[in-house]
């Protein structure tokens, strides 16, 4: 990006670039906020989803936003979103468990957290359409996502534990 500017008699021509900082911000039901910068996005394999109502499968590519870093109690967390996609390039719409033909789905939805020596993991309860992530903007040229999540999970660590919601998940500048 090129800006004139004009200081005095003289002008001259500067030069400045954005730089682009990922963040992912999220808050539990606690209603403590989450956030971190260290979060990426890639591309797992190829994933066969059936669609038992119309006798249809489809083949989607995996990818996967994958977080970490430390709560307010000072506790190391990591999320993970897995999204199967159409593979077009485009990631731009509303993932939810719920697969779409067109679209794809939301595969799962983990939140995991140290807990002194173990780890406690939440998750997509099986057959649940509690949850959705939604692309809303990509940007090409930079190559960054943006977009939204939330979630009602299952305590997988332990079944009889409370699960966790996460809510306001948004995700900003994510490289692809």
């Amino acid at each position: 990006m090129l800006v004139l500017l004009s200081w005095g008699c003289k002008d001259e021509v500067q030069s400045f670039s954005i730089l682009r900082q990922p963040l992912v911000t999220f808050q539990t039901d606690t209603f403590t906020t989450q956030s971190t910068t260290n979060a990426i996005f890639y591309g797992g394999a190829a994933a066969i989803h059936v669609f038992p109502d119309i006798n249809a499968q489809r083949l989607f590519r995996r990818f996967i936003l994958e977080s970490s870093g430390r709560n307010s109690q000072g506790r190391d967390f990591w999320l993970q979103i897995e999204v199967d996609v159409v593979t077009n390039g485009q990631f731009i719409g509303v993932y939810r468990p719920e697969y779409n033909i067109t679209l794809g789905g939301l595969h799962d939805l983990r939140y995991t957290i140290r807990n002194g020596n173990s780890f406690i993991t939440y998750g997509l309860a099986p057959g649940s359409n509690e949850a959705y992530a939604q692309v809303e903007r990509q940007n090409n040229e930079e190559s960054i996502l943006r977009g939204i999540f939330a979630g009602t999970l299952i305590n997988r660590t332990d079944t009889t534990q409370p699960g966790i919601e996460l809510f306001n998940g948004t995700f900003i500048d994510i490289p692809y």
